[in-house]
């Protein structure tokens, strides 16, 4: 059984293996809490001391001044031991959680493209945020402390028994009642934390999702709609925390209730003692100090025990996503001294909601240009995905010079192609950088040169600071033809041996999108150029024009008008050059 689908303790074991490096940070954290407590016993036995010189003995200030000076150092050493515990409790589990979100980025980057393709951004997201911060209570506040409430109890009770067999016998009856009421509530609250994490995952994904397409829901009127979703995600995941909480309330008044009770008879039996002479008062005293500090370790953890079971159920998110299993890295390396030529062999891939494409048998080589028309939804993205890596074959083979695609070696696959995509992500930076995305050392006569090939030079050189000029994330600043030249610019920087261009001239007037096209050919002959287009007059500039339909690869010439063309999501929907 996987781990995140097994028992709260599996989970706690897994949690428990990312200490490593920070066992020295968490053990010393016990330390200065087992220190804390022993000035605490400290100052009970000096407070009883000075209480009890001044009632019984009659004393005056010069015969305690000495233990006066001693609790004031007590009540000094107290407050650094407690400052070095917080702070050591702070450092464990910032460790742990670096260490965890380093190796998430890793886990996420080695699923690739192919595992997050199944995946909702907005849970990942939810889980390297919220996530982690529920992970750090845990080993900031609850493991540490579940030693101290096994620990400090025991030194009480040995420090205890010498002074008042009776207070002893109390408090050793008393202390399993609170453990065991903890575990009780905790078998209840388990399952109200993870229904409340699944909550949050829930609102956080649709949320992630909503806010990504805003501009187009804008457009198709549904943004009213989605708000009203919104609304009652929201307000489930109110009622589910507020169910959680009210556990976390009652559990914590039960709690008190058991140590006041506790403390209460330890008070009385010592009231009654030393009312009819049979105890001395120092002793008793001392003893009725250290009541409470008895029960604070166990209260203190089942204010904890919370942060134990909301970090169980964040666990189970990030278990899921450790346990992903991984596509297996190609090593093939295919040489970039032989031109490409690339085989669909029959090709069919399903999407689990339905669509894709289907017996796709296409060839392509250096220097050629294909062009993909047809309906939105024929599966002409699906191909140049299929091409990219993105996606795996459930069927049939995808070669490149006889090699199957998911047999290469991913970086260098990436390496010899470029792509543009339909929404092209800017990044906020210089258009300098934006260009030079995939070659940072790349020469200002290089960028230049892409940026001319892409027709965006004279764009560029027009701005205020040239290539200098910052931009806004998602290009904010820049309109969407603007946005496309420098993803062209980008795609073309390293000349690839495969250039792959989905809907890259929507938001350009057909004129300036065919020379545009044609631009790119006379500079990179030697490429092969992957088309994705709803533009008829753009396709008849390619060598062959393929027409998908249904998935399909169907004969006729295409219009290229079956389906108007989505506007992209930006305040320009075209650009004349």
């Amino acid at each position: 059984m996987p781990l995140h689908d097994g028992k709260a303790s599996d989970r706690e074991r897994w949690l428990k293996t990312w200490q490593g490096k920070a066992r020295r940070k968490g053990g010393l954290t016990v330390f200065f809490g087992l220190l804390s407590a022993a000035l605490i016993i400290a100052q009970c036995l000096l407070i009883a001391r000075i209480i009890a010189a001044v009632v019984v003995n009659s004393a005056v200030l010069a015969d305690v001044s000495s233990s006066l000076i001693w609790l004031a150092a007590v009540f000094v050493l107290r407050f650094f031991a407690d400052v070095l515990k917080r702070g050591f409790a702070f450092e464990t589990a910032l460790s742990v959680k670096t260490s965890m979100r380093s190796a998430l980025f890793d886990r996420i980057v080695a699923m690739g493209p192919v595992g997050l393709e199944r995946e909702h951004s907005g849970e990942i997201i939810a889980t390297m945020t919220a996530g982690l911060d529920e992970i750090e209570g845990y080993f900031s506040g609850y493991l540490p402390q579940k030693f101290l409430a096994a620990l400090i109890p025991l030194v009480v009770l040995a420090v205890v028994f010498p002074f008042d067999k009776i207070s002893f016998l109390i408090l050793l009856i008393t202390l399993p009642i609170l453990p065991i009421f903890m575990f009780i509530v905790g078998k209840g609250a388990e399952k109200l934390n993870r229904r409340q994490w699944r909550r949050l995952s829930i609102m956080g994904a649709h949320f992630f999702d909503v806010i990504e397409g805003l501009t187009t829901l804008k457009q198709l009127g549904a943004s009213r709609r989605e708000a009203a979703i919104i609304a009652r995600v929201s307000e489930d995941y109110r009622k589910t925390t507020m169910a959680v909480l009210r556990v976390a309330f009652l559990s914590s008044l039960v709690l008190e209730f058991f140590a006041t009770i506790s403390v209460a008879m330890v008070a009385v039996y010592v009231g009654f003692r030393l009312y009819y002479g049979d105890m001395l008062f120092f002793p008793g005293l001392f003893a009725l100090l250290l009541a409470p500090e008895f029960f604070r370790p166990l209260r203190d953890m089942g204010t904890q025990y919370h942060a134990r079971m909301s970090a169980l159920a964040a666990a189970e998110e990030l278990i899921r996503i450790f346990e992903y299993p991984s596509p297996q890295p190609g090593k093939t390396v295919v040489s970039g001294n032989k031109p490409l030529d690339i085989a669909f062999e029959n090709v069919s891939f399903n999407y689990p909601e339905g669509g894709g494409v289907f017996d796709i048998g296409l060839t392509l080589a250096s220097g050629e240009c294909i062009a993909l028309v047809g309906p939105s939804g024929a599966g002409k993205t699906t191909l140049a995905r299929l091409l990219l890596g993105f996606l795996q074959p459930d069927k049939g083979r995808l070669l490149v010079n006889g090699h199957a695609l998911g047999e290469l070696s991913e970086r260098h696959w990436f390496e010899r192609i470029g792509w543009v995509p339909q929404r092209p992500t800017l990044f906020a930076g210089t258009l300098r950088e934006n260009i030079a995305l995939a070659m940072p050392d790349a020469s200002y006569d290089t960028i230049e040169k892409a940026a001319s090939i892409a027709r965006a030079q004279a764009m560029i050189e027009a701005m205020p600071k040239g290539y200098d000029t910052t931009i806004e994330q998602d290009g904010t600043g820049l309109s969407c033809g603007q946005a496309q030249r420098i993803a062209v610019a980008r795609a073309v920087l390293t000349t690839p041996d495969l250039l792959i261009l989905d809907e890259p001239t929507a938001a350009l007037d057909r004129e300036a999108a065919i020379g545009l096209l044609a631009g790119l050919r006379r500079a990179l002959p030697q490429t092969a150029f992957f088309v994705v287009t709803h533009d008829a007059r753009l396709a008849a500039e390619a060598d062959r024009i393929v027409s998908l339909d249904g998935g399909r690869i169907v004969d006729g010439q295409p219009d290229g008008q079956r389906q108007p063309r989505q506007k992209p999501p930006c305040t320009t929907a075209r650009e004349d050059e």
